[in-house]
């Protein structure tokens, strides 16, 4: 189904089989981001909504993310993160 283009068929196939994990990666993948956003967060709650969130801003880069991570209310945290990893990568980088 979802080779045919009916991802919303295959969607309904893959939540009745308890397979949402499928689903959202199959929206991911067909860059419908919404929809997979939608997925996660309605049926694995709000962590994968939020890690779907920040890997569609990942996506999106620039202005468009800083966008959607605001809409979401996950700049700061997105931020705090980031701030986070870049100070472990250079202190754990050889010079």
């Amino acid at each position: 189904m979802e080779a045919a283009g009916n991802v919303h068929q295959a969607e309904y196939h893959l939540i009745q089989a308890k397979d949402w994990k499928a689903a959202v990666t199959m929206y991911r993948n067909a860059g419908k981001w919404e929809d997979a956003y939608r997925i996660a967060k309605s049926h694995g709650g709000p962590a994968w909504a939020k890690n779907i969130a920040f890997l569609w801003a990942k996506s999106l880069g620039g202005d468009s993310a800083v966008k959607l991570l605001s809409k979401f209310g996950l700049l700061a945290e997105a931020i705090d993160y980031a701030t986070d990893n870049l100070l472990v990568l250079l202190l754990f980088s050889s010079n």
